[in-house]
């Protein structure tokens, strides 16, 4: 999904449009903002990616335009983030 999202909604395998484009935009906008909790701004300073991890311990990134990536652990920090 990361990848797709960097890719404008397009999955780079199959070449579907998975997210409509005009979707693609304020959801990136939305994960830059609030997707790593109380640790947004921090990430996006540090990382400079779009981010959205989840409590059962994904993060997916997605660098518009080229590449997404996402990684699992389980374990989380004091913000809730893996």
């Amino acid at each position: 999904m990361a990848a797709t999202l960097a890719n404008a909604g397009v999955n780079p395998v199959t070449g579907e449009v998975v997210v409509p484009r005009h979707v693609v935009a304020p959801e990136l906008t939305v994960m830059s903002t609030c997707g790593m909790y109380d640790y947004a701004g921090e990430w996006l300073y540090r990382v400079g990616m779009p981010a959205k991890s989840g409590v059962s311990g994904p993060v997916a990134a997605a660098l518009p335009g080229q590449m997404g990536l996402a990684a699992h652990s389980p374990r989380l920090d004091t913000r809730g983030n893996s």
